[in-house]
């Protein structure tokens, strides 16, 4: 079997025996916003999934980066980089290639840097206040964990407006890019 990702398909190329021995390629084909391939840098990802999440977030928005995926598919490589970020642990995230710490710290960058530069008032919606916070739950069967309050278990529930929340899910705040990499550090751990 094989997997080939096309811009937004991803093919499943299955292997198949017709009745009369003669083997034969069936192809199973899904659809998705977009589809990235092992060819594909983290810098790719980012670009093409993540960027515009942090534009839309100094745009005013709120952003948020979900990964799904079943054990040991590349969930944590994309996110926090080589072997998760524990590489880096404790070190100057500063100093750091983006492109070796995940999209986490690609968008980080991003971040932090376009607030030193004083470019979060003009137009951003945010009434010239932007606010970073840091929240990480895991979903596994069917719970739901904060990884940053030592895996405490959480509710999820819908609100008034239909809308789900965790209730009382940690966000902590940070004011820098070591801050949110250090809590970072702390939710990959639990």
């Amino acid at each position: 079997d094989c997997i080939v990702c096309e811009a937004t398909l991803v093919k499943c190329l299955e292997n198949k025996l017709k009745v009369d021995l003669t083997k034969y390629v069936h192809t199973h084909t899904f659809s998705y916003d977009d589809a990235f391939d092992a060819v594909d840098s983290t810098a790719d990802v980012y670009t093409r999934s993540i960027e515009g999440l942090v534009d839309n977030f100094f745009g005013g928005g709120s952003s948020t980066c979900f990964c799904f995926g079943q054990t040991a598919s590349g969930k944590t490589f994309t996110l926090f980089g080589a072997a998760g970020g524990q590489k880096y642990s404790g070190a100057d995230w500063e100093a750091i290639p983006p492109e070796e710490g995940g999209i986490y710290l690609l968008a980080a960058h991003e971040v932090f840097s376009r607030l030193d530069a004083g470019l979060a008032a003009p137009g951003g919606g945010h009434g010239g206040e932007v606010h970073v916070t840091i929240s990480m739950f895991e979903i596994y069967g069917q719970k739901v964990r904060d990884l940053l309050d030592d895996s405490r278990e959480l509710q999820a529930l819908e609100d008034g407006y239909g809308v789900l929340q965790l209730v009382g899910l940690k966000a902590l705040p940070c004011a820098t890019l070591e801050e949110f990499m250090r809590f970072s550090d702390v939710g990959r751990s639990s």
